[in-house]
């Protein structure tokens, strides 16, 4: 209980901010980290933190084509491993005619 008491303080210091991402899982990032998204792995629940420029200038533009400003954002992304094609077999040595 104690553990889950201080991580609330903490949550309501600013110190850390509470990411659910469903099913359960959550994730505690601290404040100063940076502005980063999340994209999870619906099979196996790992979440993977990128940046990404691009992102941030989109949501910048979109912003401003609806007259905001934009003070904050949180992109979440869910997604699975696209299947790992086989690597081709080499050929059987054989009788080679000729």
């Amino acid at each position: 209980a104690t553990v889950y008491r201080t991580v609330r303080l903490l949550e309501e210091k600013g110190i850390v901010e509470r990411r659910d991402f469903g099913g359960g899982r959550a994730r505690y990032d601290p404040t100063d980290r940076g502005h980063h998204h999340h994209l999870i792995d619906v099979d196996t629940g790992k979440v993977l933190e990128f940046e990404d420029p691009d992102h941030e200038k989109l949501a910048q533009a979109i912003a401003k084509r609806l007259g905001f400003t934009l003070v904050g954002q949180r992109l979440e992304l869910f997604g699975r491993r696209a299947p790992v094609a086989p690597a081709p077999r080499p050929p059987r040595p054989g009788k080679i005619r000729g």
